[in-house]
């Protein structure tokens, strides 16, 4: 199998689709195709969190505590 960093997403979804038999060996290619996925999610997700969101939390209303520590931070450390 060639490099799942050189694949597209659809590339890496249709190798998914097409191992699915082997989704529970934890060495297999579907698991492979599914990390790197994965992993790209979670660095383009990196800088589109939100600090306050609209949800079934509760009262309707989440707060992302650490995100907004880091602003606040981050604005101490501008002010400076």
């Amino acid at each position: 199998m060639d490099n799942l960093k050189q694949k597209t997403d659809k590339e890496l979804q249709e190798i998914m689709r097409d191992s699915i038999d082997n989704a529970y060996v934890p060495s297999s290619i579907y698991h492979k195709a599914k990390l790197e996925l994965d992993f790209r999610k979670d660095t383009t997700n990196k800088g589109k969190e939100e600090i306050l969101k609209l949800s079934p939390e509760l009262y309707g209303v989440g707060v992302n505590l650490r995100l907004l520590w880091e602003k606040i931070i981050s604005l101490f450390k501008k002010a400076k």
